[in-house]
């Protein structure tokens, strides 16, 4: 009887580890985790109480693996984070740990910048090489002066009257009248003779600003078609000198007054190397012109003579009017 009732025996010696190994051999290849895992598993038939031992260390391993991945991918995601934050956090709060942020203030002023960018310059573009292509297209006057004209129009002459004494044994006073002879229509003779491309570099209008290439195109749109006329300040009846740079300017909300001196006290002085386009090249006293670069000039130049594109001459002084 007894012998019915003997429980099985356990295999023992080199049956025993084969048994209890077995199983962890059939899922070896399912990775670390699992593989403790089974092995615990099997101690728990084998040996026990050794369960608890045997299991933490497999679920240590597992719950490392796992948040060791779980870390790496939230280091990924962070790199490719982007957020902002009220303009009102101090910048020592927005800027740290490998985080930065933007506040919308910041970023709303840069995209305004942008948009304005985007609206202004690509019209201004546009409108500066039309401007250009329209001065470079004006035809150039050469002026060529008779020998008494050309030796007075480097200077002036002086021509003195004497007028007759009011009274018996007064002494005769004189007086002196300044005529700058490149201005009359004595001995000048005027010829077409190409465009301002053949005398101004195309580089000299571009290295100008949009508003100066426009004033001098606005200007040299009126050469060969409006008349000189004295006091004239209307395209419809004619300029005179002041009176095209008046008009002219006020196109651009420049305000100058009909009168040479009056605008020049207006601008700064500048010197000759330093002249652009659109400032004013003047003669005091007596002329003013819109300068275009390269020793030319826009202007309207004396009776019998249409506005037209010239060579400077003479010594005039250089003004800047600010706007232009």
């Amino acid at each position: 009887m007894t012998a019915r009732h003997r429980a099985t025996p356990v295999p023992r010696g080199r049956h025993a580890v084969h048994h209890i190994s077995a199983p962890t051999a059939a899922v070896q290849a399912g990775g670390l985790s699992f593989r403790c895992a089974v092995v615990s598993s099997s101690a728990v038939v084998a040996v026990a109480g050794l369960s608890i031992s045997m299991i933490l260390p497999a679920e240590a391993a597992t719950l490392h693996s796992t948040s060791h991945a779980r870390q790496t991918t939230a280091h990924v995601h962070a790199a490719a984070q982007s957020f902002t934050v009220p303009s009102t956090v101090a910048v020592d709060q927005v800027a740290r740990d490998d985080y930065t942020a933007t506040p919308p203030a910041v970023l709303a002023a840069a995209e305004a910048a942008k948009a304005r960018a985007l609206k202004v310059s690509a019209p201004d573009a546009l409108t500066k090489a039309a401007a250009i292509a329209a001065i470079l297209a004006a035809p150039v006057t050469v002026v060529t002066y008779s020998a008494a004209a050309t030796a007075a129009a480097a200077g002036t002459t002086a021509a003195t009257t004497a007028a007759t004494p009011s009274k018996p044994g007064a002494t005769a006073s004189t007086s002196t009248t300044t005529t700058d002879t490149a201005l009359s229509t004595t001995g000048v003779t005027t010829v077409t003779s190409g465009t301002v491309a053949d005398k101004v570099a195309a580089a000299t209008l571009d290295s100008a600003s949009a508003t100066a290439d426009e004033i001098v195109a606005a200007a040299v749109k009126y050469v060969g078609v409006v008349p000189y006329v004295h006091d004239g300040a209307d395209p419809k009846t004619g300029f005179d000198c002041s009176g095209l740079v008046m008009y002219v300017y006020a196109k651009f909300g420049i305000a100058v007054p009909h009168d040479v001196d009056g605008i020049a006290a207006l601008g700064t002085p500048i010197a000759a190397d330093k002249v652009q386009p659109g400032d004013l090249v003047v003669y005091p006293h007596q002329h003013i012109g819109i300068y275009i670069g390269d020793g030319y000039m826009v202007d309207a130049p004396n009776v019998g003579r249409d506005v037209e594109v010239q060579a400077v001459w003479g010594k005039p002084t250089y003004v800047h009017v600010a706007g232009a």
